[in-house]
């Protein structure tokens, strides 16, 4: 990319006229059509036309002075309502030199200057696409309404639209631009009645009111579903939803002195009957009351709530795509859609665009051995192996178990039995020891009160153990070792009422299985379901053997941190952090520290503390301190590379400081962020993929795509199975033992070796898998 052009900086005021004080328009729809007005208004000004963000800054190529401007939006030139001024006041000129210094070795680095160039680099390569779809001026994705690729989703209501991400991703020495296919879930757009009776399931019009009016929690859904989504109404009318109105077409209001339904209003003063005044209405603004028949959903959309898990299946049929066809789209894209070069703002910027995709060299990395008690390495191939004829390094000791089976189909029991008799046969076979083989408690559970059926099981069983007398437990501590809870089909909220009596409640293991899974029981699934309880129940599945990374893990403390929101539309919950530390040689067995913190906050607040107390686990463990303490950090995005080293850096490194004093040892810190919420994708020339046309696990990009401030690389652990594989980007922010890349990139892939529940490598490193899971809301 070559830029050749300055450009100025102006922030922009924009004020509605009327009322006292004058309101001051936030940034939005409204904001953005008030300065394409203005500039559509003076033409002799404006050409060139100003970028605009849609609300806060403009960038232009002419030099201004500050400026005021009255704008009038309404078709009535007397009318005092559509007035506007906007105030453009002149802050800052990016000169060429400030474009060109993103690719230094301080590009990157989070200083204003670099912001704003980057800033406006990211508006220029968006502005003529997001125009076109009409979607934020400062987004970084647009949606297209008619790709073929979009589909209707089944709980009602929405859509998801496939589209494309484009962002400036200065580097070392370039400037390149991230171009990615994308998918958003959108409300559909179109009749707003017939819409809202397809999220409630309804075909007919009397049933839908019905249920409207009679059953509060379809209402309260329907209520909160279009909470905020922007509507056109007729005739002109177009805003917010703040509200929904039972019966809209008879909500009375005063006009004139005078009761008047809405419906009476509609007939007498735009001459349009009110078929279905029975129907919900809509407020818009603070009193505006409008039928729900008389509105159309505007298109694009984005739904930002979590979705049904009905619908994540639809949504994947048009998010996944295989790297061929991917790689397809983009350069359709870049050629078709974007086409950079033809955009009149890049064009007037002195902007220049390679449209090629850039071609990068990689290397391979060699995959560790994976062990097994008395046999020689597995055989990897392709990130993945087999634990047929194997046994665990460290089998558990089960002590008894339970079952309870909440699938209510009549041939459930024939299931449940085939499955606990071929799953024992097959941990018995791995290694693991039983006191019972055969459960202490076989029962089917309510729906209704899953604590309850959970609790008679763990109940039930240790009253059993205990009349036992060759139990080779203390009778106060016979207790059940784990549960296996046979789960409906779709069982996501009954799943988790399991799990919080497994975890917060009872701290009793449980293994949940779904129907439509358990019932083949045959080896490959009993071997999964076996892996999974064998680390539950303490003990340790394989370990991993790699010429750097076992010498650099043997005496360290591996670390990874997370923290999870609640998901989007939730305030009532907090964030909750959390810290899983290694404590083996092996790095296979962790402790788990978790702590809340107030909702949204990305940084960890308690990170000291949780630190603290891994650092007393390993010590109890080893009887010794580590050497290095090694911190995988996950989910920060680049911006917050200097919070972290002022806090959380900061904060470790005064306990290291601690224990240096304390016990007279030094322990060093490396601390590296691992991202996975990025668009970067690696495509293998043709035929050099693996069997789902994906690079092979293993690669890692380290140099085209080098960060100008930070030690960091890209590896792609984990084999392709469905879709395009994500590699995982990992910047280095602190490495007291001075580490090679080449060790850092070979400790980070042999972690993704080690995650117990699996006998593939994953996506990224097992300890940020672990803290992943134990953050999940």
């Amino acid at each position: 990319m070559e830029v050749v052009q300055k450009l100025v900086r102006c922030p922009v005021v924009v004020q509605q006229v009327s009322g006292s004080p004058p309101k001051v328009v936030p940034p939005g729809p409204r904001c953005r059509a008030i300065i394409e007005q203005m500039q559509d208004a003076d033409p002799a000004l404006f050409s060139p036309r100003a970028i605009s963000d849609g609300g806060k800054l403009l960038y232009w190529t002419r030099r201004i002075e500050s400026q005021t401007f009255n704008v009038n939006m309404s078709r009535n030139p007397n009318s005092q309502f559509g007035k506007f001024m906007v105030q453009v006041t002149l802050v800052a000129t990016i000169q060429p030199s400030d474009i060109a210094k993103l690719q230094t070795a301080s590009g990157a680095q989070s200083t204003a200057a670099n912001a704003v160039a980057t800033n406006l680099l990211q508006l220029l390569i968006s502005q003529a696409p997001n125009i076109q779809h009409n979607f934020a001026l400062h987004s970084k994705s647009f949606y297209i309404s008619g790709s073929p690729r979009n589909r209707d989703l089944p709980s009602g209501g929405l859509q998801a639209w496939t589209g494309f991400f484009q962002s400036i991703k200065p580097v070392l020495n370039n400037i390149l631009i991230n171009v990615d296919t994308t998918t958003a879930a959108v409300y559909k757009p179109g009749d707003l009645l017939s819409n809202a009776m397809e999220v409630l399931g309804c075909k007919d019009y009397r049933r839908f009111v019905d249920l409207c009016a009679n059953n509060q929690q379809a209402w309260s859904k329907l209520r909160k579903f279009y909470k905020n989504v922007i509507v056109e109404a007729h005739p002109s009318k177009k805003g917010k939803i703040s509200e929904l109105i039972l019966e809209g077409g008879n909500y009375q209001f005063m006009k004139d002195s005078e009761t008047k339904t809405v419906a009476e209003y509609f007939e007498l003063h735009h001459h349009r009957p009110i078929r279905w005044p029975k129907a919900f209405g809509v407020r818009i603004g603070k009193d505006a009351v409008y039928p729900a028949e008389v509105c159309k959903i505007i298109s694009g959309q984005i739904y930002k709530k979590k979705l049904d898990p009905d619908d994540v299946a639809k949504f994947l049929e048009s998010s996944v795509m295989k790297p061929p066809e991917r790689l397809a789209a983009i350069e359709r894209a870049v050629r078709n859609d974007l086409r950079y070069n033809d955009s009149h703002y890049m064009q007037e910027a002195g902007i220049t665009v390679n449209h090629t995709a850039l071609q990068i060299t990689a290397r391979q990395l060699e995959a560790p051995n994976v062990l097994y008690a008395g046999s020689g390495p597995m055989n990897v191939s392709g990130g993945a192996w087999n634990v047929m004829n194997k046994r665990f390094q460290r089998p558990a000791k089960i002590l008894a178990y339970a079952v309870v089976c909440f699938d209510s189909r009549p041939n459930s029991q024939n299931h449940t039995q085939n499955l606990v008799d071929q799953l024992v046969k097959n941990l018995v076979k791995l290694g693991v020891l039983f006191f019972r083989p055969k459960p202490v408690h076989m029962s089917f559970g309510n729906q209704g009160n899953v604590r309850g059926s959970l609790d008679e099981a763990a109940l039930d069983g240790a009253r059993e153990l205990r009349q036992m007398a060759d139990c080779p437990v203390a009778p106060n501590e016979r207790q059940v070792t784990f549960v296996l809870v046979i789960l409906p089909q779709n069982a996501a909220v009954l799943r988790k009422e399991v799990k919080q009596w497994s975890d917060c409640i009872r701290g009793i293991a449980t293994q949940c299985v779904r129907q439509g899974k358990y019932e083949k029981s045959n080896d490959q699934y009993c071997n999964n379901l076996a892996l999974k309880i064998n680390a539950k129940c303490g003990g340790t599945n394989s370990f991993m053997r790699s010429s750097a990374a076992t010498t650099l893990i043997k005496d360290s403390m591996i670390v990874g941190c997370d923290v999870t929101h609640p998901s989007p539309g939730v305030t009532a919950r907090p964030s909750v952090s959390s810290l899983i530390a290694s404590i083996d040689p092996e790095a296979t067995r962790y402790n788990a520290f978790l702590s809340v913190q107030e909702p949204r906050r990305e940084l960890i607040g308690d990170i000291r503390g949780m630190m603290q107390g891994a650092f007393m686990d390993y010590q109890k463990f080893r009887s010794a301190l580590p050497n290095t303490l090694v911190v995988f950090r996950d989910g920060v995005s680049e911006g917050e590379y200097s919070q972290l080293e002022t806090t959380e850096i900061q904060e470790i490194e005064s306990l290291l400081s601690e224990v240096r004093q304390r016990f007279n040892h030094v322990t060093q810190l490396v601390y590296i962020v691992v991202g996975k919420r990025h668009h970067v994708r690696f495509f293998p020339r043709d035929g050099e993929g693996d069997r789902s046309g994906n690079c092979h696990p293993g690669l890692v990009v380290d140099t085209e795509l080098a960060h100008s401030t930070y030690l960091d690389f890209y590896l792609q652990s984990h084999a392709g199975i469905l879709g395009t594989s994500r590699p995982s980007h990992y910047v280095v922010l602190k490495n007291d033992p001075q580490w090679t890349a080449d060790q850092l990139q070979d400790l980070a892939y042999s972690l993704c070796y080690v995650y117990a529940a699996s006998t593939r490598s994953v996506s990224i490193p097992a300890p940020v898998y672990y803290a992943d899971v134990r953050t999940y809301h």
